[in-house]
């Protein structure tokens, strides 16, 4: 009845009762094994609290009872009253003691020992010890000792022995509770095995009655599906008891198991029908995969036509276009080997060819077929016989077929020739009017290379020639960006030499570069605007900025560019100018202490003059002005004479008159001259020269040592020594 009601149950629920039933169990066996050993537990804790508090309450009613008789033995030893009134005060603790002992009783053993206790107690401190403590203070030694020897030792003793008996049994009560625990512990444990093993039972028996239901069943309905799978003739039984998955998937197979029977009869003839379908398709996959591959064929010609076609469009350098042409086109025409050479400069490109080969085709370009090729600059074809170089491992006659095609430039005039071999293929009609239309757009990129490179000559030269000059040149169009300079610019602002790293920055980024150690940033930025925005022809202007980290000054110049009135760019040209800014600063300030030093002289000669027209004078005193005038003179005609030489030197028009003469003399001649004018200074002359002999202006050379000593004094006020050495 049970396996019926199981089997009209799901088997999800009958798991589910089934681990209910399990986790019950288990719930309950571990349950009560914890409530039991937590009750062993709390009353073990009990048993032991009190049995502990009997041994620490007669420990003490030892300690202090010992401490009563040391002091009485003190007392009777020493006399010391403190030892008696000590003696006296521990009766009270000691019944105190023993009134607990009696309230924690829990046997004969502890209720016989707080009698004897009590007993002891009302015989030592009622009876005995009063009775010892007169007749030791009445000096009654023999009587005391007597009382002793009768029995009051004695009884103290066997008292103390009786506690020592009485703490033995208290601490076998202690282990007695322990191994009682311990027992009981030990039967719980066995207990709860047991129960896990019954435990372990009832799972196994749950297993296996899972197992009898549901696994037979499904084991039986796996052999019947793998039978059916193998196409072998099976049959499904249903229990029509189970109403479980089980049962619902064994109708459920049985039901598909003749479903599957019927349609295969259908599906038998379908299969036939199928198969005839099959052979024509195979006919129709056949010519499909003739027009894929001729699709493909296609594609891949036509991909190469355009890779071609992009190189021709793309490509500026000869030799990677000659490169190009010759591979794009062999795979185009399938050709074994190719060639192009042109004819100006014989530069050519080859495929498949040796360089034997190639030194041949170009020393005979003149001669034999390529001579009719270029006269009547039409493509033909050739067939020949394989060589037996070009054979390989094939045997008997092979054929070569050769096409020859030239390409004609706009001037009708043949520019290159092309040649190309295919082994065993003829070259068709179609091909060679297709290839004829390649040629055409040959020519063009050939020609377009041609003025590439005559373009890219031009520039190299006028780049070079622009190189040659000292001042740096820019041409920037008409946005500000810069479209080329020249090595002198980069040298002046310390870019590549090449300028890369200025050629294609805007305004902003190139004037940004050149500002970083310029003093006037805005100013020439402001110079850059104007210079663009002016659209005027032959309208130049300039400016003058300073670069601190190179003490340099430059003028830049802009010029604007046209070409056919139309304003293509703007020319700046950048000319350090620091030379000639310092010569300028250098006359000026020469001029203006020039005009200074004159006023000087001319101002005492006219001034002793002026005195000497207009009063009288003592003879003396009009030698004395008549020679500061005279004197005053002298120093303007050196002034005048100086500022002579230096326009002379400016013009280019100074002369000098040159003789051998010794130097050491002047420079002696002029260090005595100048040690006249000054106290605080010490010039010393030197000579390691074995010759002094030198050729020059004797005069000009004085003048220079004169203006240089003379600046050695005037610029050191605090005086110093001056040393003039002659070495060669």
């Amino acid at each position: 009845m049970k396996d019926s009601s199981n089997k009209k149950q799901s088997i999800l629920k009958q798991f589910i009762q089934l681990m209910i039933i399990f986790l019950s169990l288990i719930l309950i066996g571990t349950s009560l094994n914890l409530f039991f050993q937590y009750k062993q537990s709390n009353d073990y804790i009990e048993k032991r609290a009190l049995i502990v508090e009997k041994e620490k309450i007669t420990r003490d009613l030892y300690y202090t009872l010992n401490t009563a008789l040391f002091d009485v033995r003190g007392y009777f030893a020493y006399g010391n009253e403190e030892l008696k009134k000590r003696a006296y005060s521990q009766q009270p603790e000691i019944r105190k003691l023993a009134k607990k002992l009696e309230a924690s009783a829990t046997n004969d053993d502890d209720s016989e020992y707080v009698r004897e206790l009590n007993s002891f107690v009302d015989y030592y401190f009622v009876e005995t010890l009063p009775q010892a403590v007169g007749y030791y203070e009445s000096g009654r030694q023999d009587e005391l000792i007597n009382l002793a020897q009768l029995g009051a030792t004695t009884r103290t003793n066997e008292f103390l022995d009786l506690t020592h008996e009485y703490m033995d049994v208290i601490d076998n009560e202690l282990n007695t509770a322990i191994n009682d625990m311990r027992r009981t512990q030990t039967i719980y444990q066995n207990v709860f095995l047991a129960f896990i093993i019954f435990l372990l039972v009832f799972l196994f028996r749950i297993i296996r009655q899972m197992l009898t239901n549901i696994g037979a069943p499904l084991s039986h309905l796996a052999k019947t599906a793998s039978d059916i799978t193998e196409g072998k003739d099976s049959e499904i039984f249903i229990d029509p008891q189970r109403k479980d998955e089980i049962g619902v998937l064994s109708f459920a197979l049985k039901k598909m198991l003749h479903s599957i029977q019927e349609k295969e009869q259908n599906l038998l003839a379908q299969n036939e029908e199928l198969l005839a379908q099959q052979d024509e398709l195979y006919a129709q996959q056949s010519e499909l995969e003739n027009a894929l591959y001729v699709v493909n064929e296609s594609k891949i010609k036509i991909e190469n036509r355009n890779e071609l076609t992009n190189k021709l469009t793309n490509t500026l350098e000869k030799q990677k276009l000659l490169d190009s042409i010759v591979l794009q086109m062999s795979r185009i025409i399938k050709a074994d080997r190719g060639l192009i050479i042109l004819l100006e400069d014989q530069a050519y490109s080859s495929y498949g060819i040796s360089s034997t080969g190639v030194e041949q085709f170009k020393k005979n370009i003149y001669n034999g077929l390529n001579s009719i090729l270029i006269v009547h600059q039409q493509p033909y074809t050739i067939k020949r016989e394989i060589v037996e170089s070009e054979k390989g491992y094939h045997e008997g006659k092979l054929y070569s077929y050769d096409l020859y095609l030239p390409v004609i430039s706009s001037n009708d005039v043949v520019t290159a020739i092309m040649v190309f071999s295919r082994f065993g293929h003829a070259f068709r009609e179609s091909e060679i009017e297709e290839l004829q239309s390649i040629t055409k757009q040959m020519s063009n990129s050939l020609e377009k290379v041609y003025i590439h490179e005559l373009t890219e000559t031009e520039r190299l030269r006028n780049q070079s020639i622009l190189n040659t000059t000292h001042e740096g040149i820019q041409l920037i169009d008409q946005s500000g960006v810069v479209l080329l300079v020249n090595k002198a610019l980069c040298e002046m602002f310390e870019c590549i030499a090449d300028g890369r790293d200025l050629v294609g920055l805007d305004l902003q980024d190139w004037t940004s570069f050149m500002q970083k150690d310029m003093e006037e940033k805005d100013e020439f930025l402001q110079f850059v605007q104007s210079a663009i925005e002016t659209n005027h022809l032959n309208n130049s202007n300039s400016f003058i900025y300073k670069r601190l980290d190179k003490h340099q000054v430059i003028k830049v110049y802009s010029e604007a560019l046209f070409q056919e009135d139309i304003r293509i760019g703007t020319i700046l040209v950048h000319r350090d100018i620091t030379k000639e800014f310092e010569v300028d600063q250098m006359k000026s300030e020469f001029v203006s202490t020039v005009s200074h030093e004159l006023r000087t002289p001319l101002a005492s000669i006219l001034g002793f003059t002026e005195l000497m027209l207009h009063r009288e004078l003592k003879p003396d005193r009009r030698l004395k002005y008549l020679t500061t005038v005279y004197n005053e003179a002298k120093r303007l005609t050196a002034l005048i004479n100086d500022f002579l030489d230096v326009q002379r030197m400016e013009a280019g028009k100074h002369t000098y008159e040159k003789k051998y003469f010794e130097l050491l003399p002047v420079v002696e001649s002029v260090s005595n001259t100048l040690r006249a004018t000054t106290t605080i200074h010490e010039i010393t002359v030197t000579s390691t020269a074995e010759n002094d002999w030198i050729l020059g202006d004797r005069e000009k050379i004085e003048q220079v040592l004169t203006n240089l000593v003379g600046n050695s004094i005037k610029y050191s006020p605090n005086g110093g020594n001056i040393i003039l050495n002659l070495f060669h």
